[in-house]
């Protein structure tokens, strides 16, 4: 009987035992779901839209469909507009597509490969790297590098590419066309590349079709960053960055399901530099010369004012930088 009772009685402790290893094992899982659901909405890494861009035969484009809105310096940049950003004005556009994510390095590579492209960078011998508020020149630097001046892996095949200039960037768009049978949009050389907006073809966004897409067109929420009011939640920038660019797709995207409109690398537009008017646009491409070209939406080396939807960066297009690349875009399918 004693014996019986003591058998019973750690044959209990036993069940007790593994009862509490299998509440402490739903306890931690239940945390570990909390805390990643948590993480995900507060914008962490994005795990669901990371398909392999750089594999990708042709860029995944959005329909952007056409409307009016509000360019420049409108209420939810709050004080934070720059002087070239007013006055806000009434622009008018026609539908187009613009690329979901931006081009990758492993995406260049390709187009390096099948044409032997060289890019103002290798031509110059020189480039631009961005190091707190100054840029320092560098040569022997290319498309091949890191914001560092180091040669990237294979493990940065979805990082967008940089070390670009503008017209590496025309240069990749009319390839695109050509390798897909489309209309070139694009003709001439250097300072002399003229666009026409009716052909089928890829081109970079103009600087309002870009502002138009990167507050969400007719599905816009008003968000003072791209997608969202907390830009840590949609945004590679100097805050969050740890100084480097890093894997499309990885933030959360905007209203339209486009990714690093805020942050991550520079993106650069078609048009020159230009004056902002009051008066109301229809379809603008900005001034017919200049001497900078305009890019939008701020960086990994950038502070937040720049990842505003508003924000204007103006530069020359005639060089490669560490913090700048591009996305591409098209009129019609």
């Amino acid at each position: 009987m004693v014996t019986n009772n003591k058998q019973k009685l750690r044959n209990s402790s036993l069940f007790f035992l593994l009862l509490g290893v299998v509440a402490t094992l739903l306890i931690t899982l239940v945390v570990a779901f909390v805390i990643f659901e948590k993480s995900d909405a507060a914008g962490e890494l994005n795990t669901s839209s990371t398909a392999d861009t750089a594999n990708r035969n042709s860029p995944e484009m959005v329909l952007v469909e056409g409307g009016t809105f509000m360019m420049g310096c409108t209420s939810e940049q709050g004080g934070d507009c720059y002087n070239y950003e007013k006055p806000a004005h009434q622009v008018t556009l026609n539908s187009f597509y613009i690329n979901k994510f931006e081009v990758t390095f492993g995406q260049f590579s390709r187009f390096i490969e099948e044409t032997g492209y060289k890019t103002d960078a290798e031509k110059s011998g020189i480039c631009y790297l961005r190091y707190g508020d100054s840029w320092r020149v560098f040569s022997g630097v290319n498309w091949r590098f890191d914001v560092n001046a180091k040669i990237r892996s294979n493990s940065e095949r979805n990082h967008p590419v940089i070390y670009v200039s503008w017209a590496d960037a025309v240069a990749y768009c009319n390839w695109l066309s050509d390798k897909e049978g489309l209309e070139r949009a694009y003709s001439g050389a250097g300072n002399s590349v003229s666009c026409d907006f009716n052909a089928n073809g890829y081109r970079l966004p103009t600087e309002a079709e870009w502002e138009y897409a990167a507050r969400g067109g007719r599905k816009s929420k008003s968000y003072k960053y791209c997608g969202s009011n907390i830009l840590g939640e949609v945004a590679w920038y100097d805050g969050n960055s740890w100084g480097r660019t890093h894997e499309v797709g990885k933030k959360l995207p905007n209203e339209l399901g486009l990714f690093d409109m805020s942050g991550n690398v520079w993106d650069w537009c078609w048009d020159w530099k230009g004056d902002y008017s009051a008066v109301s646009q229809v379809n603008p491409t900005g001034p017919q010369w200049g001497q900078y070209r305009t890019l939008r939406g701020g960086s990994w080396s950038e502070n937040p004012s720049y990842g505003r939807v508003g924000a204007r960066g103006i530069i020359s297009g005639n060089y490669g930088y560490n913090n700048t690349g591009f996305r591409v875009a098209r009129s019609r399918m």
